[in-house]
């Protein structure tokens, strides 16, 4: 089932989870992408540890986390920073959002929210 949410149709947000706020149904051209999946299959070769859970590789649009909390690993891979952005996380991140958010990323929803909040002030000063 897909989700969205709009910002006076100026930022648009499409989604596979049904975050607070959003709508049922899917959004035409979204800003912002966001996908949930059960696991993330991302190689870390070649890319430059940027601290102790972010990577990333000089010149390219992504960043990723990795950290194992409690047991348990939680992902999240940033793509596309200046255009359509992608955030694709696993299903623990939101387990483990739900417990404690970690301070190294901050919550999944803070994280969208903020993105979308950049979107729309770009927007608005272009």
């Amino acid at each position: 089932m897909k989700y969205h949410c709009s910002i006076h149709d100026i930022v648009k947000i499409s989604s596979n989870f049904p975050f607070p706020g959003y709508e049922v149904g899917e959004v035409s051209d979204p800003d912002i992408v966001v996908e949930i999946r059960k696991d993330l299959n991302f190689s870390k070769d070649g890319l430059s540890k940027l601290d102790f859970w972010f990577y990333g590789r000089e010149g390219e649009e992504f960043v990723y986390f990795e950290d194992n909390l409690f047991g348990v690993k939680n992902k999240v891979l940033l793509k596309c920073l200046e255009g359509k952005t992608e955030i694709y996380a696993t299903k623990s991140v939101l387990k483990i959002d739900r417990l404690y958010a970690p301070r190294s990323r901050g919550s999944l929803y803070d994280l969208i929210n903020t993105e979308r909040v950049l979107e729309y002030t770009c927007l608005l000063f272009s």
